[in-house]
């Protein structure tokens, strides 16, 4: 199970998970033949936010896995390693 933790950026309380790293992320999107650029528009999620995540950005939260693997076709897992 995911920890919960509070995200102290000064901007909001919001909750944050930590989960797994996405760590094929990059694969994935390579396999799929698309740009940070292309799937920052077909998800909806941030350029910068792709960028980070594919360097192994540890946190992420739920909804984020989600729109990226509804972008990429695929299970949230299959981007989890």
């Amino acid at each position: 199970m995911p920890q919960i933790r509070n995200a102290s950026a000064g901007v909001s309380s919001a909750i944050v998970a930590v989960v797994p790293a996405l760590t094929r992320l990059l694969d994935v999107r390579t396999r799929a033949a698309l740009s940070q650029r292309d799937l920052s528009k077909r998800s909806g999620v941030a350029q910068s936010t792709i960028v980070r995540l594919e360097q192994g950005e540890p946190h992420v939260r739920p909804i984020t896995i989600r729109k990226l693997a509804r972008a990429l076709g695929v299970k949230p897992a299959e981007l989890m390693g």
